[in-house]
């Protein structure tokens, strides 16, 4: 399961079952957003969102599709 909360400075990350692991990501330090769906994703409508750094990409899984993309469109502004 993960859980996400975007701020004004920084989006927190966090995911696990039995070792939960959060993540912090300076808005500043994000390079590229990507949206991708496999086909049984795109069969129920999910998608999920890759926020690149430089140093690795992070993974919010099993979005909705239009709150995916709307995400996406959040980091390009």
């Amino acid at each position: 399961m993960a859980v996400y909360v975007i701020c004004d400075q920084e989006i927190e990350l966090e995911h696990g079952v039995w070792i939960r692991k959060r993540t912090l990501i300076p808005l500043r330090c994000v390079q590229h957003v990507d949206v991708k769906q496999g086909p049984l994703a795109r069969k129920y409508k999910l998608a999920s969102l890759y926020i690149y750094t430089a140093a690795m990409a992070h993974e919010i899984p099993f979005l909705d599709e239009q709150e995916a993309e709307k995400l996406r469109y959040t980091f390009l502004l």
